[in-house]
């Protein structure tokens, strides 16, 4: 009886470790640099589930430990070490790394082979000197039960706990304001000028886009604050360079101005939306990744975001989705999976879907003066089949850019309809840019360069149409667009390369 004692508790010990990155990915949830960008907290259902599926999968084990059933230890010692692994290099972790950059550039097919090799290889070693290395393993097991009182107990613990985060604010109807002057901003989040105008491939087109480009007054060498976009989008908010930032808690990111010391609080100083509104002007938000709606909750007058879809925030939020989609998860990355699309890369097509609906309708909105549109296109994941022109297919290799490209073209195209339908397009200035280049241009033949972004603003009527072949920081977007808002001055972005 003993004996089967000891036997369960390291089935049960293995199982546990099996959930490592899972309980490392809650645990750490509250820490500041990671709640920052969260949207919502983790539900108790999701503390609940892992603890389920741990109890779930120790008495699977403990059948195929009775069974002496080697292989299947081996592999449980294999999943331990890929979920340790990845946990410790961050592969999934914030915003990203290097170690994440390496795997995301190695083909599908590539990093498949290349692990299922490295697990063969360690379940064959494994079975080979199974006497000395179970040995070892059980005793390892045995010694690491300690865990899992205070995994499940601090589950329990933080299943009671008040959200960390609170429900976003109610959204506001639109009122019976109508705005004498509109801009509509909208950023492409990786967009590159060359890959997507300048210097386009053959094979593909992106005709709405185009159109526009000829409608606008078009910057050929505009240089977007920096290729991240944490620092690019506070920059182009405030109209000042950021040289770095770094997340406080769940609502302050300190940001520290190029060229000086000085800090401040990305909400706190003055930027596009809270000198909009010093005028008695109206704005709004649709974005994604940085957390808006907490930000500038005091300084706009609608607002709806969402957050980088992750391995952490894809597994549902109800009982029965998190007891399937947890135990999915060990055997899939955020970009990789064995079952198709991962669980994060089906939820940006939820999220791309929403953001579509939600832009276009804010658009149109004839009480807004200002609208800033922030969309994950054409940033991976890769998610757009641009033959069916549906969001049906997922690919690792950069050639999906071409298609998130052509994501976007189909974005903006909605946009426009749903402004022409609501008699605003012709009065309204439409600017589209970005917040950097894509970061494997090389792999598509392009010189590696990050910052060069496309920079097209169409004022109402079509005024002041052309282009613009004097290189510029876009950093002053926000001066301009202001300017027109306040004072109905067309066309000063020509302030802008005269100050470089």
């Amino acid at each position: 009886m003993r004996e089967e004692a000891i036997r369960f508790l390291k089935c049960l010990s293995a199982a546990n470790l099996c959930y490592f990155r899972i309980w490392a990915e809650l645990f750490s949830w509250a820490s500041p640099p990671s709640l920052f960008f969260r949207r919502f907290g983790p539900p108790p259902t999701w503390y609940y589930s892992a603890i389920f599926n741990v109890l779930i999968l120790a008495v699977v084990l403990y059948v195929f430990a009775r069974k002496r059933w080697r292989l299947a230890f081996a592999l449980v010692a294999c999943v331990i070490a890929k979920e340790v692994v990845f946990t410790i290099l961050k592969v999934e972790g914030g915003l990203g790394g290097s170690v994440a950059v390496f795997f995301y550039s190695l083909p599908r097919v590539v990093l498949a082979a290349g692990l299922a090799v490295a697990a063969l290889s360690f379940a064959l070693l494994f079975l080979r000197w199974s006497p000395k290395l179970q040995s070892r393993f059980g005793s390892f097991l045995f010694a690491m039960s300690s865990l899992i009182p205070l995994t499940f107990g601090n589950a329990i613990f933080r299943a009671h706990q008040d959200p960390v985060l609170r429900a976003p604010l109610p959204r506001q109807p639109p009122s019976h304001h109508v705005a004498a002057r509109r801009v509509v901003w909208i950023v492409f989040d990786e967009m590159d000028e060359r890959i997507a105008f300048s210097r386009r491939a053959s094979q593909f087109s992106l005709p709405n886009l185009d159109r526009f480009r000829a409608e606008a007054q078009v910057a050929t060498h505009a240089r977007s604050p920096s290729d991240a976009t944490i620092v690019s989008i506070p920059s182009l908010l405030i109209g000042k360079l950021v040289s770095s930032d770094r997340p406080l808690n769940v609502k302050r990111l300190e940001v520290t101005f190029a060229g000086s010391h000085q800090k401040g609080d990305l909400g706190q100083v003055p930027d596009v939306f809270s000198r909009t509104r010093e005028h008695g002007l109206r704005s709004g938000i649709t974005g994604w990744y940085v957390p808006y709606c907490r930000i500038f909750e005091d300084r706009v007058d609608d607002c709806v975001w969402w957050p980088m879809n992750r391995q952490i925030n894809s597994y549902g939020s109800t009982l029965p989705q998190s007891l399937w989609n947890q135990p999915r998860s060990l055997f899939e990355t955020s970009l990789y999976s064995l079952f198709g699309p991962s669980l994060a890369v089906l939820a940006q097509v939820r999220t791309v879907n929403e953001m579509i609906a939600e832009a276009a309708a804010m658009a149109a909105r004839k009480d807004l003066n200002l609208v800033f549109c922030h969309f994950p296109v054409p940033h991976p994941p890769f998610v757009y089949d641009s033959s069916k022109r549906s969001l049906t297919s997922y690919t690792t290799h950069s050639r999906g850019y071409l298609d998130n490209l052509q994501l976007a073209d189909h974005i903006f195209s909605r946009i426009r309809d749903a402004m022409e339908r609501a008699g605003v397009w012709d009065d309204t200035a439409v600017l589209i840019t970005a917040d950097h280049g894509f970061r494997h241009s090389p792999s598509l033949g392009y010189p590696a360069e990050t910052r060069h972004v496309p920079w097209m603003m169409k004022w109402p009527r079509n005024s002041e149409a052309g282009t613009i072949g004097s290189p510029f920081e876009s950093v002053g977007t926000a001066d301009v667009l202001l300017e027109f808002l306040t004072s109905g001055k067309i066309g000063a972005v020509d302030r802008i390369v005269s100050n470089q």
